[in-house]
């Protein structure tokens, strides 16, 4: 049996070792760390470059368990759609152990855990050798040499070798944050060192970078910092997990098929203005009305998309100051500790100051350096690219040397693509499969070409849908029938060789996510109570029944929901330490008897996991009494739908000693911003019979 050395025991390294033995091959898994899982698993802290856990505490996945998804094993029912990192730390776990009980050839692989790969190289380096030379397999002998958990040097040859080490390897600081390093009080820390906001109480914190994590960081480190300041240094679209008329998770949007089966990679079939507007639409009008944020304003350059449930929405209600720009420079006064930041932004230099922390969200190099310098050279590694720092087949192989292979060694490792690499991979080593040289050659030149793209797009294989069909055709996986129809939602779990349990299942279940009426799924208090945040203006008229020669009284003025930290809210659910809370603070004027009367009211808002939406009154500056409980439910025309703009309607019945409330709600979308809001009072009592109706619009 031939034996391939598999390094890292992450998603990427669990999936080749499977596939491996489907393929007759025998893998021996090396991990730094202790556990499979890699940097989803917090308990890998390895002591030596990449391979250790990333994660912070609240965490959750941005794309959904339709795409976060191996093939042959979807996920348990009741999974939420967007697992949590504990839920997919225990799907890695689950995929681990079920290889033994789906192959029954436990006995054929071989996991050594704290050992550290050290050298990679080639004990033959014939010339001649290519991927297609020979049809006996992708293979040649390597000689692996590794530090195990004692510290001691060993070494083993084998047949191949699959790096599953992951693209995001080393933390990388720019030069600009010199000055920070090495400061006794920790003023500087990486991305992949935050845990919790708690150690940042009360604290100014700098966040630099505009990736999801860069964002999603900033959103969580507000919970308990006094002060958030982001610092962009490219404007993305920043949408929430949750988008479109019904309001389905992202990813069932984006990667919906224009056409069907087979999608090749190929000449770019949108221009960047196409895309730009698309990812417009999806936002409305929320982001472009930030002065601090607005929209990307060059349509010629690609669009950027980061991902965040609460970061706009703070943005909107002041809670984070968006600034754009790169840092330039940063020094500390060592008179009080505090950090300031140069800030660059169109040739205008801006000083921010007083600030006590920088998380540096500013990505990974690459980590090669295991590998014996030929190999690097023929790959043209380069550590100081981090977009695209190998040539490679598929970023899979390199026809020149033969028995190396990678697996989700790209920027963007999806679960399907690191699933259809390593089925390329083990089904070449063992030689089932053997790309045409005209296969192979349009696939290196596609990976030069990427390497020398310019403008440069977000992710280098930025299109996902191609590169997932590409992988599966010469494989025979791609979707059939339904599965790869116009309009069909790209998932792994429909990438088999036939229809299947697995793959019906998977149409069912987002056919029922998505379906007319809106997500099976979504929260509708939670995405009801983020359209609101901000001011509006409101124009209420209120009107005597129980009088009826009174003429109907006016208030009008300026209404502003805002959000409450966890940390001070509530709620008798702020353990779960959500941005689930929101203040109405009113300021208005009452019209009446030609008078003008200045009134202010507060409210507190809440949603509940269960779609509830709740208000409770506030007396005195506090939570006082629940005064009506709302749930969501869609009322849209078929041409409102086609428009993509939705209505959502809530109603709730309140009895408050002797008087009964009854509360309706409307809210109209267009993306994700809320256009028109409407909320109607109906309040009959022994001395009461009245209604209260509110109109919202935006405030400029």
């Amino acid at each position: 049996m031939l034996e391939v050395a598999v390094i890292g025991a992450g998603a990427s390294g669990l999936v080749a070792s499977r596939q491996l033995l489907r393929h007759g091959v025998r893998p021996c898994i090396f991990e730094a760390g202790q556990h499979v899982g890699g940097c989803w698993n917090p308990s890998n802290t390895a002591t030596n470059k990449g391979g250790s856990y990333k994660m912070w505490d609240s965490l959750s996945p941005n794309l959904s368990k339709y795409t976060c998804v191996f093939s042959d094993s979807p996920w348990p029912d009741h999974t939420p759609t967007f697992p949590s990192r504990t839920d997919l730390q225990d799907y890695l776990q689950d995929y681990y152990h079920d290889t033994t009980t789906l192959l029954e050839q436990g006995e054929q692989q071989e996991f050594k855990f704290g050992c550290t790969v050290t050298q990679v190289k080639r004990t033959t380096t014939d010339a001649s050798s290519s991927v297609a030379s020979s049809s006996s397999g992708f293979t040649q002998p390597f000689q692996v040499e590794w530090n195990d958990s004692q510290g001691m040097t060993q070494s083993q040859s084998f047949d191949g070798v699959i790096v599953a080490t992951g693209f995001f390897a080393v933390p990388f600081l720019p030069d600009c944050f010199d000055e920070l390093l090495g400061n006794d009080n920790n003023l500087l820390m990486h991305s992949s060192q935050y845990r919790s906001p708690s150690q940042f109480a009360n604290q100014t914190v700098a966040v630099v970078g505009a990736s999801f994590s860069a964002l999603e960081i900033a959103a969580d480190v507000r919970k308990h910092a006094a002060n958030v300041i982001s610092i962009l240094p490219n404007i993305p679209y920043v949408l929430p997990r949750y988008v479109g008329p019904a309001f389905s998770p992202l990813d069932t949007v984006l990667y919906r098929r224009h056409d069907a089966a087979p999608k090749l990679l190929s000449a770019e079939s949108k221009t960047p203005q196409q895309k730009h507007a698309f990812l417009k639409g999806l936002a409305g009008r929320k982001q472009a009305q930030q002065s601090s944020l607005g929209l990307p304003t060059d349509t010629s350059q690609p669009p950027f998309v980061a991902i965040s449930d609460d970061y706009l929405d703070l943005v909107v209600d002041g809670s984070i100051h968006a600034v754009k720009g790169r840092v330039t420079q940063s020094s500390v006064d060592s008179s009080n500790n505090k950090i300031e930041l140069q800030v660059v932004a169109d040739e205008q230099t801006t000083t921010l100051s007083d600030i006590d922390r920088v998380i540096a969200c500013t990505g990974y190099q690459s980590n090669l350096d295991f590998l014996e310098p030929s190999i690097l050279e023929t790959l043209e590694y380069d550590v100081n690219d981090m977009y695209a720092p190998l040539t490679l087949c598929h970023d899979a192989f390199h026809p020149q040397i033969p028995g190396l292979g990678f697996v989700g060694m790209y920027r963007g490792p999806y679960f399907g693509i690191m699933e259809l690499q390593a089925k390329t991979l083990a089904g070449m080593m063992s030689g089932d499969y053997v790309p045409t040289p005209e296969h192979v050659a349009a696939a290196l030149e596609e990976s030069k070409s990427i390497r020398q793209s310019t403008p440069r797009a977000q992710f280098p294989r930025h299109d996902y849908v191609a590169f997932m069909d590409t992988l599966a055709q010469p494989l025979g996986l791609l979707p059939q029938g339904t599965a790869g129809a116009k309009g069909a939602m790209v998932t792994p779990l429909v990438y088999q060789s036939a229809p299947n349990e697995i793959s019906e299942r998977a149409l069912k279940n987002i056919d029922q996510e998505c379906r007319h009426g809106g997500s099976s799924s979504v929260n509708m208090a939670k995405v009801a109570l983020s359209a609101l945040i901000g001011k509006w203006e409101f124009d209420r008229t209120i009107t005597q029944f129980n009088n009826p020669s009174m003429a109907p009284q006016k208030v009008t003025g300026v209404i502003d929901f805002s959000h409450i930290a966890p940390s001070v809210s509530s709620s008798s659910d702020s353990s779960n330490n959500k941005w689930n809370s929101v203040l109405y603070n009113e300021n208005g004027i009452f019209h009446v008897a030609g008078k003008e009367l200045e009134v202010f009211r507060q409210y507190e808002y809440e949603y509940k996991d269960n779609g509830i939406l709740e208000i409770y009154f506030v007396e005195q500056g506090a939570r006082a009494h629940l005064f009506l409980s709302l749930k969501f439910t869609t009322t849209s025309t078929e041409a409102e739908n086609d428009a993509g703009q939705r209505r959502w309607i809530a109603t709730s019945d309140h009895l408050c000693i002797k008087d009964l409330y009854k509360g309706e709600f409307q809210i109209q979308f267009d993306g994700i911003s809320a256009t028109q809001v409407s909320m109607t009072y109906r309040v009959k009592g022994p001395n009461k019979d009245y209604e209260s109706v509110t109109h919202l619009k935006p405030h400029f």
